[in-house]
């Protein structure tokens, strides 16, 4: 199964400024359309709660994940029952083995930075997609922190128009 990471950041590696701060409201429209095909492509999204939380509905035509360490508590199936989400508190393998099963081939892994360093720790990343944009917070929420990789290659950048590019980095294996 391909799994990807899927990011917007700011030159300082910011996913966000403050935990309620949604990336929709600074990225540009190319990134936006972009995640908007590379998750559709993909098939499935997975997501942590708090970023769920931000987001508050399904992606038409993709199946969400929702990490979440509190399955039953009731803030932390918030949305339950929803068509094309499903909520989880397995481990980022166990989630990927389940949608294999399923006949999924691809999973895009859209954040927050939890779950972007559990993949991550898990060595379960084949590629990542990351939209820099030409904007510095200063403060935030850095993209990951807690993990050291150094295995990624870089395949191919695309600017967005003139303050963002995206950088398409794969696994070195």
């Amino acid at each position: 199964m391909n799994t990807f990471i899927i990011a917007a950041l700011t030159l300082d590696g910011k996913i966000a400024k403050y935990p309620e701060h949604n990336s929709y409201s600074w990225t540009c429209a190319e990134d936006k359309k972009f995640f908007i095909e590379k998750t559709k492509d993909a098939g499935v999204v997975i997501l942590g709660r708090k970023t769920w939380e931000l987001i508050g509905k399904p992606f038409e035509d993709r199946l969400v994940v929702v990490m979440t360490r509190r399955m039953g508590q009731g803030s932390g199936d918030k949305g339950q029952g929803i068509r094309g989400v499903e909520f989880t508190d397995k481990s980022p393998a166990e989630i990927l083995s389940d949608l294999e099963n399923r006949g999924f081939k691809g999973a895009a892994v859209a954040g927050g930075a939890e779950v972007y360093a559990e993949f991550l720790r898990a060595d379960l990343v084949d590629e990542m997609f990351i939209t820099v944009h030409s904007i510095i917070f200063g403060e935030g929420i850095d993209f990951v922190s807690g993990v050291e990789i150094d295995n990624f290659d870089v395949l191919d950048t695309k600017m967005f128009g003139s303050k963002s590019c995206l950088l398409h980095v794969r696994h070195r294996v």
